[in-house]
């Protein structure tokens, strides 16, 4: 099963059930994509996450780190990633920021952003937190974690005032839905990475 991450309550035990009855059985998911859950009732809302869960609960083993490399982004781009989750095993770039086309990290005051893409060869594609942030006219546009699962060239992100916070390296406290957002907007990019200040 894919996805494992949106897992929430009622699931963990249909899950427990099922894989007591499969001969093989595998969950996949990345905990720090975490955008939706199927539910935010208060069966097992003591578990973070399905991980957890079965961590806990059960003998079935938990694998961290095989999947734990990025084919899309450049090692500078999943460095900042790694950021937003300390706590969690680091996922690693399969090529160096060299071997990708683009792949850098920078940093574009938003009123001067329409003036910079024109010197690109590249349109980005704008992530934003949600429909309430004005975006200039002409772009693509995508929720962040609308853009989920996708793999997308150049991405410029619009970030809230406290993500604009943690870019700009000044102490925040992002709730676990923002970590999880930023990290999805941010892991998009096979190309560069603007964040719109």
């Amino acid at each position: 099963m894919d996805e494992g991450q949106d897992f929430a309550g009622y699931d963990y035990d249909l899950l427990l059930a099922l894989m007591g009855s499969c001969k093989n059985m595998t969950i996949v998911g990345d905990p720090r994509q975490q955008t939706y859950r199927t539910n935010n009732g208060q069966i097992n809302s003591g578990y973070s996450n399905v991980f957890e869960f079965f961590d806990q609960r059960s003998s079935f083993p938990i694998d961290t780190t095989s999947l734990s490399v990025s084919y899309r982004c450049s090692n500078d781009i999943i460095s900042l990633a790694n950021k937003l989750f300390p706590e969690l095993p680091k996922v690693v770039a399969t090529k160096e920021s060299d071997d990708i086309s683009g792949g850098q990290v920078l940093k574009v005051k938003r009123s001067d952003f329409e003036t910079w893409v024109q010197s690109r060869n590249s349109t980005p594609t704008i992530l934003r937190y949600d429909k309430r942030t004005n975006v200039p006219d002409g772009y693509r546009v995508m929720n962040m974690g609308e853009s989920k699962g996708l793999t997308l060239g150049d991405v410029a992100i619009i970030p809230t005032s406290d993500m604009r916070k943690w870019i700009t390296g000044k102490p925040v406290n992002l709730s676990n839905g923002a970590r999880a957002k930023l990290y999805v907007a941010i892991t998009r990019a096979s190309g560069d990475l603007i964040f719109l200040l």
